[in-house]
């Protein structure tokens, strides 16, 4: 786990980056590619299981929008869908984006949720122990607040604005 701990650590994270995948789940455990996703303030993406859940009353603040780190999944030979984070992004290390740091993704402004992404009973079973250690390291990713809505889109850039 150290030689991977060190391979994720010398990656050359900057403030630009791009969406490589981009992820729906429309109901629980099914989590599909998608080119575009529909991004709504205060619900997330449009269509996704979770942001059904805001629509009933039981949304979780600052959990709208779920990020993980390509160069994360590729080094442990993890297909983007598996996790079911909505975006996938290469070159910004989103866990270590302090709270409320403002991201531009696309057409769309997303602010670091306060919320820490930590890996989850569910999480292991899907990317394995190995990926779940890595994880609690603080690789599992970002969440984040939609502040504008928008469509992104597959490549579309990623920034972050402070």
């Amino acid at each position: 786990m150290r030689d991977l701990l060190e391979a994720l650590e010398q990656r050359p994270f900057g403030r630009i980056g791009w969406v490589t995948h981009l992820v729906i789940s429309p109901r629980p455990g099914d989590h599909r590619l998608v080119e575009a996703l529909a991004l709504l303030p205060g619900v997330g993406p449009a269509g996704e299981y979770a942001a059904k859940q805001f629509w009933k009353g039981r949304r979780v603040p600052g959990r709208e929008v779920s990020a993980v780190n390509a160069e994360f999944l590729d080094l442990l030979g993890i297909a983007p869908e598996v996790p079911g984070d909505n975006l996938i992004v290469r070159g910004i290390r989103l866990g270590g984006l302090e709270p409320g740091t403002l991201v531009r993704v696309g057409p769309v402004h997303l602010r670091r949720s306060t919320t820490l992404h930590r890996p989850c009973v569910l999480f292991r079973s899907r990317a394995g122990a190995l990926a779940f250690e890595l994880a609690a390291l603080g690789w599992r990713g970002a969440l984040f607040e939609v502040l504008n809505r928008g469509v992104v889109r597959v490549e579309d850039p990623v920034e972050v604005l402070g």
